[in-house]
């Protein structure tokens, strides 16, 4: 060290131990303080890191399931297509049905149709 800071600093604080004192206090706080920082920027960091894996996994997660849930769907709404149809083809041949019973008793009832007369 130059010996003008050995005179204006160490000079002093070895003359004055309640200084000395003091300052070598600050200057261990400091050293620890520094220390706590960066141990909490890497906590931090390590954190950010965990948490940003954990959000894509659960995007990911999510987009599967919306596929997912979209495939299901799709399904249902093909099925429930199938099944209207079903159940319009079972409509037409009821009506169809039906109108052949209609006629036939129309037939059986017309006017002149009993033997009898």
């Amino acid at each position: 060290m130059s010996k003008v800071l050995c005179k204006s600093l160490l000079q002093p604080l070895r003359a004055n131990l309640l200084l000395g004192f003091c300052v070598a206090t600050g200057c261990v706080n400091a050293m620890i303080y520094m220390w706590y920082t960066r141990s909490t920027l890497a906590t931090l960091r390590a954190s950010r890191e965990k948490c940003q894996e954990i959000s894509e996994r659960a995007f990911t997660r999510s987009r599967a399931l919306m596929k997912e849930l979209e495939n299901d769907w799709v399904r249902d709404i093909k099925a429930r297509d199938a099944s209207v149809r079903r159940l319009e083809l079972q409509n037409v041949e009821q009506t169809r049905s039906i109108a052949r019973l209609d006629a036939a008793m129309k037939l059986c009832i017309a006017p002149g149709s009993h033997p009898s007369q």
